[in-house]
Protein backbone atom coordinates (compact mmCIF):
# COMPACT_ATOMS: atom_id res chain seq x y z
CA UNK A 1 0.00 0.00 0.00
CA UNK A 2 1.52 3.37 -0.97
CA UNK A 3 0.37 5.29 2.05
CA UNK A 4 2.40 3.17 4.27
CA UNK A 5 5.59 3.29 1.84
CA UNK A 6 5.00 7.25 2.16
CA UNK A 7 5.08 6.79 6.21
CA UNK A 8 7.98 4.64 5.52
CA UNK A 9 6.23 2.58 7.92
CA UNK A 10 7.07 -1.92 7.52
CA UNK A 11 4.11 -4.07 8.05
CA UNK A 12 6.84 -6.89 9.34
CA UNK A 13 7.49 -4.04 11.89
CA UNK A 14 4.19 -2.51 13.19
CA UNK A 15 1.00 -4.60 13.85
CA UNK A 16 -0.92 -1.23 12.67
CA UNK A 17 0.38 -1.34 9.60
CA UNK A 18 0.18 -5.31 9.20
CA UNK A 19 -3.52 -4.74 9.90
CA UNK A 20 -4.13 -1.85 7.46
CA UNK A 21 -2.90 -4.22 4.63
CA UNK A 22 -5.04 -7.25 6.28
CA UNK A 23 -8.10 -4.82 6.18
CA UNK A 24 -7.11 -3.56 2.37
CA UNK A 25 -6.80 -7.03 1.32
CA UNK A 26 -10.49 -7.54 2.99
CA UNK A 27 -11.68 -4.68 1.09
CA UNK A 28 -10.78 -5.58 -2.32
CA UNK A 29 -12.37 -9.18 -1.83
CA UNK A 30 -15.23 -9.54 -4.06
CA UNK A 31 -16.91 -11.38 -1.11
CA UNK A 32 -16.98 -8.40 1.24
CA UNK A 33 -20.15 -6.60 1.56
CA UNK A 34 -20.89 -3.49 0.80
CA UNK A 35 -21.18 -3.08 4.64
CA UNK A 36 -18.30 -4.96 5.71
CA UNK A 37 -16.69 -2.74 3.25
CA UNK A 38 -17.30 0.53 4.80
CA UNK A 39 -16.44 -0.45 7.82
CA UNK A 40 -12.86 -1.95 6.40
CA UNK A 41 -12.51 1.97 4.87
CA UNK A 42 -13.30 3.44 8.29
CA UNK A 43 -10.48 1.59 9.92
CA UNK A 44 -8.02 1.85 7.35
CA UNK A 45 -8.51 5.40 7.43
CA UNK A 46 -8.19 5.66 11.34
CA UNK A 47 -5.20 3.51 11.17
CA UNK A 48 -3.66 5.74 8.51
CA UNK A 49 -4.69 8.97 10.70
CA UNK A 50 -2.89 7.15 14.11
CA UNK A 51 0.56 5.80 11.74
CA UNK A 52 0.64 9.33 10.41
CA UNK A 53 1.05 10.42 14.13
CA UNK A 54 3.26 8.26 15.37
CA UNK A 55 5.08 8.66 12.32
CA UNK A 56 5.31 12.03 11.10
CA UNK A 57 6.47 12.97 7.82
CA UNK A 58 9.76 14.12 7.25
CA UNK A 59 9.99 18.09 7.04
CA UNK A 60 11.88 19.31 3.91
CA UNK A 61 14.36 22.28 3.86
CA UNK A 62 11.90 25.47 3.41
CA UNK A 63 13.48 28.86 1.63
CA UNK A 64 13.12 30.53 4.79
CA UNK A 65 15.13 27.31 7.10
CA UNK A 66 17.79 27.90 4.54
CA UNK A 67 18.05 32.07 5.61
CA UNK A 68 17.89 30.78 9.05
CA UNK A 69 20.90 28.13 8.81
CA UNK A 70 23.09 30.39 6.75
CA UNK A 71 22.58 33.41 9.02
CA UNK A 72 23.29 30.91 11.91
CA UNK A 73 26.67 29.49 10.01
CA UNK A 74 27.52 33.18 9.43
CA UNK A 75 27.06 33.81 13.33
CA UNK A 76 29.28 31.02 14.10
CA UNK A 77 31.81 31.45 11.90
CA UNK A 78 32.40 35.20 13.03
CA UNK A 79 31.96 34.25 16.56
CA UNK A 80 34.83 31.67 16.14
CA UNK A 81 37.29 34.27 13.70
CA UNK A 82 36.46 37.00 17.23
CA UNK A 83 37.09 34.32 19.69
CA UNK A 84 39.89 32.67 17.42
CA UNK A 85 41.78 36.16 17.37
CA UNK A 86 41.66 36.60 21.34
CA UNK A 87 43.92 33.50 21.75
Amino acid sequence: MAELAALGVDPARSALAASVLNLARRLDSPGTSATAASMCAGRIQEALDRLLELNPPQSEDTPLDQIAQRRKDRIAAASHRVGGARS
